[in-house]
């Protein structure tokens, strides 16, 4: 994998809960009066990373931390050629794939906003409508309107890995990675959290390689407390256990050197390293 940039920045992530999804290609509620898909909290002052923050929010983001809305169930890029830009028809097909159902369309906003900076969006038409997709995190840039490689892709892909939980139950997370979209640090109110899991992958190759090792053990005891199916193992992802234990599992980076990057998906461990995202929880 490509080398990273280190980089000091904090980040949190809601997963919100929502009803079951719709099958129909397009529904009374889909086309809302904006006809826009951006997280419910982008309006409050606290913009999560990315470029320079929103019109709603000047100066905001590029790791300054925040808060994101998201409800994802399970991960699925069906409709998505990473080797076009998003913007582009045969990147992020309008007629096929995501974007013509009501769960792939709250998927296609995660990717978007995993993918994109905060100040940046692409538009589809859909229907004959326009509905706009905003950037949040922006993780991969130049994937707006270039191809994304496979670093592109895994960083997207530990994104959405992170932020899914079939029950869709509402948890808060914070996250921490080697990427300057996120970077390192604890939520500055002081509140205590543990490591949870950390998240790698690239679900554009398939569903063989989504993989995650867990983190503290009152990590996994707070995982099972909020409701966290996927560190549990119920997401179909790989578990590839311990993250801070198993020898050579992972790097870890950070300030203090206690933030699982770079992990392996291996056994026994060798070969290249994942873009990784690691996941905590409050203590308590």
């Amino acid at each position: 994998m490509d080398g990273r940039i280190k980089t000091l920045g904090i980040i949190v992530l809601s997963l919100c809960a929502c009803g079951p999804a719709d099958d129909e290609f397009l529904d009374d509620e889909f086309f809302d009066d904006a006809l826009e898909f951006r997280g419910d909290r982008l309006d409050t002052g606290l913009v999560a990373g990315g470029g320079g923050g929103t019109t709603a929010n000047p100066g905001r983001g590029g790791g300054e931390g925040g808060w994101v809305s998201n409800s994802l169930a399970l991960p699925n890029v069906s409709g998505i050629q990473p080797s076009y830009g998003l913007d582009n028809t045969l990147g992020m097909a309008e007629a096929y794939g995501l974007l013509t159902t009501t769960e792939g369309r709250k998927t296609a906003e995660y990717l978007v906003e995993c993918a994109l900076p905060a100040d940046h969006s692409i538009t589809k038409t859909i229907d004959g409508q326009s509905v706009v997709f905003y950037g949040h995190l922006g993780l991969a840039p130049q994937w707006e309107s270039g191809s994304c490689d496979n670093t592109c892709q895994a960083w997207v892909s530990a994104c959405l890995l992170a932020r899914t939980n079939v029950t869709q139950q509402p948890v808060d997370l914070w996250l921490q990675a080697d990427h300057p979209a996120i970077g390192f640090g604890l939520p500055p109110s002081g509140e205590a959290m543990v490591l949870e899991a950390s998240y790698y992958g690239n679900l554009f190759w398939g569903g063989s390689f989504l993989h995650f090792c867990e983190g503290e053990e009152d990590g996994m005891v707070a995982s099972v407390r909020e409701g966290r199916t996927c560190a549990s193992g119920s997401c179909g992802f790989t578990n590839y256990g311990s993250c801070t234990t198993v020898a050579d599992r992972c790097t870890m980076g950070g300030p203090n050197g206690d933030v699982p990057i770079d992990c392996r998906s291996d056994m026994p461990l060798y070969g290249p390293t994942w873009p990784t995202i690691s996941t905590y929880l409050p203590a308590e």
